[in-house]
């Protein structure tokens, strides 16, 4: 349902975190794909993106693979809205190098997808999930079903979108 990506999209709290966000919805990748991309990854010019070298958290240390899953490097080529949230993001880096990573954790470090998850994207689920499911509930009355069941309609159909 793309008005729960929508509020999802804006529950998270910065233009890096939306910038994750979009990178997985907009390219496929695997989170470690996506964690693991460099700045020298981004092509705008070409609007397309590198899916090369993934990083992983083991025992504490981010450790960079050699080759993604499957075993070779890919382009993706990425819409314009993507293009334009890395342009802004590449702008807001400065003069960082191209083999530098493309996101930074919150003390600047490496970014660790397990940080990201629990402190940052499974809270803003949690909130799109309560705001989509009472927007639901409230577009299931006026559609004419009785309240309880459209709350539980949609309490299970917010449930379903988030695996919980």
């Amino acid at each position: 349902d793309f008005r729960f990506i929508d509020l999802l999209e804006r529950q998270l709290p910065t233009a890096q975190d939306r910038l994750v966000f979009e990178l997985l919805l907009g390219t496929g990748g695997r989170r470690s794909e996506v964690a693991g991309m460099r700045i020298g990854d981004v092509d705008l010019a070409a609007k397309r993106v590198w899916i090369r070298q993934p990083v992983v958290e083991v025992e504490g240390r981010l450790v960079r693979n050699s080759v993604p899953k499957g075993g070779r490097v890919r382009a993706v080529i990425i819409g314009p809205q993507l293009a334009e949230l890395l342009k802004v993001h590449l702008a807001g880096r400065g003069d960082a190098g191209e083999d530098e990573a493309l996101f930074i954790g919150p003390k600047g470090g490496g970014f660790r997808w397990n940080n990201y998850v629990e402190r940052t994207f499974r809270p803003a689920v949690v909130a799109a999930s309560k705001r989509w499911a009472t927007t639901e509930r409230n577009r299931l009355v006026k559609s004419g079903m009785d309240r309880s069941a459209a709350t539980d309609q949609a309490r299970a159909e917010a449930e379903r979108l988030c695996g919980l």
